[in-house]
C-alpha cells in the first residue's frame, strides 16, 4: 500500500463528501444515511463550541465507540455527554415519518458562527422507488429550506441555499443524484449569522480538496463575492486555480487562508479582490499543498502540514516554523511516511493533537492491502514542542480529530 496515493485518494473522497454534504437536501437525490454524517457534523460543531469555555485543556476525537473528551492534564479519556439539536421538538418543520409511501427527514445542514440558528433542510423521499446508484440513494419528491432559532426551538422558510446555489451558477450543489460523473459544485462552509453571510468554495468529482473561487453571498443583499484573479475551468470561469484547505476560514469568519502552490494567501473576508497578506511556504517539504488548515483562537497562528510534517504559521510575522517531523518511512515502499494529515489545537490552543500511523502494528485486509493501527500524540508548545503519545488505536479508520469536518 502506497500512504502517499491514498492519502490523496481519502482527502479527494472527504471532500466529495463535504462538498455533498452542503447541499444534500435542497439539491438532487440523497442517501438518506447523508441525514446521519450531516447531523452528527454539527453535533461536532457544537461540542467544539464549548471546549474554549472549559478550565482545563481539553480536545475531543471520534472512535468507533463515539465521542470521546481527553482531558491534556490527565490523559484520561471520557465519554462526551453534551445535549444537542433534536429537531423533533422544533416548530415549524414537516413532521418526520416513514410509510410504504414517503418519508420525511430533517437534518442541520449549517449552523450560524454563533451556534444560535441552523438552517435545516428537510426531504420527502420517494419509498416506492428501488434505491439507485452509487449511493443507494431515493428519489426526492419535495425539497425545503427552513432557518431556525434553537433556543426559541421555532423555524420559519427561506431560500438561503437556493439563492446562494443560483448566484453561483451552480445548479445543484455537489449533488445531480446517482450520476457521479463530473460532478462540480459549491460547498458552503460557514454561515456568518451576524453579518449573515454564507462562505463556500468548489468542491466535487474532478477537484478533489477544495478549491477557488471562494465564495462570500450576502444574504440580506443577494449580492455574490468571489475571490478576484482565483477562479476554476471547471465552472467556466477564468484565473489561477488555488487550493482552499478544509479549515480554510477564521473562527470569526473574518479572514481565509488560500494556498498558491508554495504561497499561502490571507485573506480578509469583507475583500476578495485582493489578500491581506502572501506568506511563502516554500520551506515545507513535500510537493502536494496542505490540505488542512487550523486556526488559534486569537486567528495570530496557523497549524499545517502534510503527511511529513507539521508547522505553524504566526501570521503577524510572517514566520513558517517547523514542529514536528515524521521520520519513519514504510520498509516496503522506502518513500511513505507514516503522518496523517489530520490535527487540532487544544481548548487552549497549548497542544498540537495529531494522528501518526503505526507501522509497527500493520494488518492485511481481505482484499490484500495493508493497513495500519494508529498513535494519537500531542506537540506540546510551552514545552520545547515535546511529543507525548496519547493512546494507541489498531484500526487505522476507527480514530479521527473533529478539526477535518469544521
Amino acid at each position: 500500500m502506497n500512504k502517499q496515493i491514498n492519502t490523496v485518494v481519502a482527502i479527494a473522497v472527504i471532500s466529495i463528501v463535504a462538498g455533498i454534504i452542503g447541499g444534500v437536501i435542497y439539491f438532487g437525490e440523497v442517501n438518506k444515511n447523508q441525514s446521519v454524517v450531516t447531523s452528527n457534523k454539527n453535533i461536532k460543531q457544537l461540542a467544539n463550541s464549548s471546549k474554549a469555555a472549559q478550565g482545563s485543556d481539553t480536545f475531543l476525537f471520534g472512535r468507533d465507540r463515539g465521542i470521546y473528551e481527553m482531558n491534556m492534564a490527565t490523559k484520561e479519556a471520557t465519554l462526551y455527554k453534551k445535549p444537542t439539536v433534536d429537531l423533533a421538538n422544533f416548530i415549524g418543520l414537516p413532521k418526520e415519518i416513514k410509510n410504504k409511501d414517503v418519508s420525511i427527514s430533517n437534518v442541520v445542514i449549517l449552523l450560524s458562527q454563533d451556534k444560535s440558528k441552523a438552517i435545516v433542510g428537510s426531504a420527502t423521499f420517494d419509498e416506492t422507488a428501488e434505491p439507485g446508484g452509487f449511493d443507494g440513494s431515493l428519489p426526492t419528491l419535495k425539497n425545503e429550506e427552513f432557518v431556525c432559532d434553537i433556543a426559541m426551538k421555532k423555524c420559519s422558510p427561506t431560500d438561503f441555499l437556493a439563492s446562494a446555489y443560483k448566484a453561483t451558477g451552480s445548479a445543484y450543489g455537489n449533488n445531480r443524484g446517482t450520476n457521479w460523473s463530473g460532478i462540480t459544485g459549491v460547498y458552503w462552509a460557514g454561515w456568518d449569522s451576524i453579518k449573515n453571510s454564507l462562505y463556500g468554495y468548489l468542491a466535487g468529482d474532478g477537484i478533489g480538496i477544495g478549491a477557488s473561487p471562494v465564495y462570500k453571498f450576502d444574504l440580506n443583499k443577494h449580492i455574490l463575492y468571489k475571490t478576484v484573479g482565483y477562479g476554476n475551468p471547471m465552472m467556466n470561469q477564468g484565473g489561477i486555480v488555488a487550493v482552499v484547505p478544509t479549515g480554510a476560514f477564521s473562527p470569526s469568519f473574518d479572514k481565509f487562508v488560500m494556498i498558491d502552490k508554495s504561497t499561502l494567501l490571507i485573506y480578509s473576508s469583507d475583500n476578495l479582490s485582493a489578500p491581506l497578506k502572501e506568506i511563502n511556504l516554500s520551506a515545507m517539504s513535500g510537493a502536494i499543498p496542505p490540505t488542512l488548515v487550523v486556526w488559534s483562537e486569537d486567528e495570530k497562528m496557523l497549524v499545517l502540514g502534510n503527511e511529513k510534517q507539521i508547522y505553524t504559521v504566526n501570521l503577524d510575522n510572517k514566520e513558517v516554523s517547523l514542529k514536528y517531523t515524521d521520520t519513519t518511512v514504510w520498509e516496503k515502499s522506502g518513500n511513505a511516511y507514516w503522518l496523517k494529515e489530520d490535527f487540532l489545537l487544544s481548548s487552549n490552543g497549548r497542544y498540537i493533537i495529531f494522528i501518526e500511523y503505526d507501522p509497527k502494528n500493520l494488518e492485511t485486509y481481505p482484499s490484500g492491502e495493508q493497513g495500519a493501527g494508529i498513535i494519537l500524540k500531542a506537540i506540546d508548545l510551552q514545552d520545547g514542542n515535546k511529543v507525548i503519545e496519547l493512546l494507541r488505536e489498531v484500526d487505522d479508520i476507527s480514530l479521527n480529530l473533529f478539526s477535518r469536518w469544521m
